[in-house]
C-alpha cells in the first residue's frame, strides 16, 4: 500500500472512530436511562424518533428538490442532493449519475443540495480561487440566484398546501354552525387531573383563565364574528393578541387573552380548552360504573340529582365536583329523554364518580358536514396552511418582545418527535398526514426568515437583494463573518433546544 493510500486509510478510520463514538454516546445514554428507571421514557422516545424521522425525511427532500430543480433550470452543476447530513464524509448510501452524486448522510438534522459556486454550510470556499464558470450558481445573475434560494420555501410551501387541502377533499369537515350554539358554553373551571408519574392535581381549563363562565354566549373574535363554533373553540387564537366578546346574563363582556396563555398550554399548568358547547343533561355511562349497575343508560335524561334541580350536563358537573367516594345520591330521569320520571339511589365510587359523561350524540346531532370538490378544497386548504405561518409569525414577535418564554415555547427536534408520537397515537395516519402539512410551512417560514445569516435561506435573500439594489455584492469578508455568526446561532440553537426538549422529557 502506497503512502498516500495508507493516510486515505487513516483518514477513513478516524472518520469511522467519530461516527461510532457518537453513537456510543448515544448508546451509553439510552443504557443510563433504563438503569434509572427510565425506561418508558427511552422508548416513547425511540416510536417519537421513528416518526419524526419519516416526516422530517419527506420535507427535507421536498426543500432540497426546490433548491435542486431551480439550479438545473438555470444550468447550474449541483454536485450533491443528500437526505441528512454525510458528516465526517461517512454515507450510508450513495450513488452518482450525471454530474450529481445522490445520498443518504448517517446525521438527521436536515439535509442539503451542493451548487457549483455557492458558499453555503458546508464553508467550501476553494472555487473562489478561480474564475467564475458559467455553471457556477455566482456566476448567474441575481434575479436567477434568488429564485434558487427561495425554490426550497416555495416547495414546503406547496407541499403544505397540497396536503392539507387534498385532507379537506378527502375527509371533509364536521362543523357546528353558531346559530345552533343555543345554550352557550360550558367552562371546566376545575378538573382532577392525573400524570404519568403517578402524582395529581386539581387544573382550570385555559378558558376559565381568561374568564369564561358556564353559560357565556361568544359573540365575536377581535371585533369578528365566525360561521362556526370551532373557529371560536381553537387554541391557536391564544398565539394572537386578541380579545372575546361574550353575552352574559344580557350584557356584553371583553374577555382579553392574557399574553401569557398559550405559554401556560404548553408548560400544562391548564388544560388545553377553552370552551365546549353546553348541552341538556344527557349522559353516556358504560356497563363499568355506578351509573349503569343502578340503572341508567346512554341516552337518559337527568332531571334532579339529590332534589337539585339540572337541566344542562354542566349542572351536573358543578354539583358533583364537591362529592366524595361513598356519598350516595339520588337521581330523577327520563329513559332516552322522554315519558315520566324514574328515580335511583346509589353510592358513588371511590372517587366520588357516577360514572356519567356528557353525551356526544347531542354534539353530533348539530354538526353540519361539509365537503370540498377537489379545486374548492384549494381555498380552505391555502387559508389554513397560511393561519399556520401567521400564528409563528405572532409567537415569534411575543418571544422577541418578552411576553413569551422561549424556553417553554421553542421546540427542537425532540419536541417535534414527542408531538408526532402524540397525533399519530390519537389519529393515526390522518393526523401524520395533518401534522406533516403543518411543519412543511413552519419549516418554510423558519428557512425564509429574513435575518442576514446565510445559512438559512432568508440570510441569502437578504444578501441577493443587497447587491440587486446596490448593483454589487456583499464583500466576502462580512458573508463569511455572516455565516460563521450564523452557524454558530443555529448549531446552539439546536442544543438548546434539544436539551431543553430532553429535560423536559425527564420532568426537569
Amino acid at each position: 500500500m502506497s503512502t498516500e493510500e495508507q493516510v486515505s486509510q487513516s483518514d477513513k478510520n478516524k472518520k469511522r472512530l467519530q461516527m461510532l463514538s457518537v453513537f456510543a454516546t448515544i448508546g451509553a445514554i439510552v443504557a443510563i436511562s433504563y438503569a434509572r428507571g427510565y425506561g418508558d421514557q427511552v422508548v416513547s422516545f425511540g416510536k417519537a424518533a421513528g416518526l419524526l424521522l419519516i416526516g422530517l425525511s419527506i420535507l427535507v427532500i421536498i426543500h432540497e428538490f426546490g433548491h435542486f430543480i431551480a439550479a438545473k433550470a438555470f444550468g447550474m452543476r449541483v454536485e450533491k442532493f443528500y437526505l441528512f447530513f454525510d458528516a465526517f464524509d461517512i454515507k450510508l448510501f450513495t450513488f452518482k449519475r450525471g454530474e450529481t452524486e445522490y445520498g443518504i448522510g448517517w446525521l438527521p438534522l436536515g439535509g442539503y443540495v451542493k451548487i457549483s459556486g455557492l458558499v453555503d454550510e458546508n464553508m467550501d470556499k476553494d472555487f473562489l480561487q478561480s474564475e467564475p464558470q458559467p455553471w457556477e450558481f455566482r456566476s448567474k445573475p441575481v434575479w436567477q440566484r434568488l429564485i434558487v434560494m427561495v425554490g426550497g420555501v416555495v416547495m414546503n410551501v406547496i407541499l403544505g398546501i397540497i396536503i392539507l387541502s387534498m385532507m379537506k377533499f378527502y375527509y371533509g369537515e364536521k362543523r357546528i354552525p353558531m346559530e345552533k350554539v343555543t345554550n352557550g358554553i360550558e367552562v371546566v373551571d376545575s378538573v382532577k387531573v392525573k400524570f404519568k408519574d403517578g402524582t395529581q392535581k386539581q387544573l382550570s381549563s385555559i378558558g376559565h383563565v381568561i374568564g369564561f363562565k358556564t353559560g357565556d354566549e361568544i359573540v365575536s373574535y377581535n371585533g369578528q364574528q365566525f360561521p362556526y363554533f370551532e373557529d371560536y373553540a381553537k387554541v391557536g387564537l391564544l398565539i394572537k393578541e386578541g380579545y372575546f366578546e361574550v353575552k352574559r346574563s344580557g350584557e356584553k363582556v371583553k374577555l382579553t387573552v392574557p399574553d401569557n396563555a398559550i405559554e401556560l398550554v404548553q408548560s400544562e399548568q391548564v388544560l388545553p380548552e377553552l370552551f365546549t358547547i353546553n348541552t341538556i343533561a344527557k349522559i353516556y355511562t358504560d356497563s363499568s360504573t355506578k351509573a349503569f349497575s343502578a340503572g341508567l343508560r346512554t341516552g337518559d335524561l337527568i332531571k334532579k340529582i339529590d332534589n337539585q334541580d339540572i337541566k344542562y350536563y354542566s349542572d351536573v358537573s358543578s354539583y358533583m365536583k364537591n362529592k366524595k367516594g361513598g356519598d350516595s345520591v339520588k337521581v330523577e330521569y327520563q329513559k332516552g329523554g322522554v315519558g315520566e320520571s324514574l328515580f335511583v339511589a346509589f353510592a358513588l365510587d371511590s372517587n366520588g364518580k357516577m360514572g356519567v359523561a356528557k353525551d356526544d350524540a347531542l354534539l353530533k346531532s348539530v354538526q353540519t358536514d361539509i365537503s370540498y370538490g377537489f379545486f374548492g378544497s384549494f381555498i380552505p386548504g391555502t387559508i389554513m396552511a397560511f393561519d399556520v405561518v401567521m400564528d409563528n409569525i405572532a409567537g415569534m414577535g411575543k418571544i422577541f418582545t418578552g411576553k413569551l418564554s422561549a424556553r417553554k415555547s421553542m421546540t427542537g427536534i425532540v419536541g417535534m418527535g414527542q408531538v408526532y408520537n402524540k397525533v399519530v397515537e390519537g389519529n393515526g395516519f390522518k393526523g401524520f398526514l395533518m401534522l406533516t402539512g403543518l411543519i412543511s410551512m413552519m419549516l418554510a417560514f423558519a428557512n425564509i426568515f429574513p435575518l442576514p445569516l446565510p445559512v438559512l435561506d432568508g440570510g441569502h435573500v437578504v444578501f441577493l437583494l443587497f447587491e440587486w439594489i446596490f448593483g454589487k455584492p456583499v464583500p466576502m469578508k462580512i458573508f463569511f463573518i455572516a455565516q460563521n455568526i450564523g452557524l454558530v446561532l443555529i448549531l446552539g440553537l439546536m442544543i438548546l433546544t434539544n436539551l431543553n426538549d430532553v429535560l423536559k422529557l425527564f420532568g426537569i
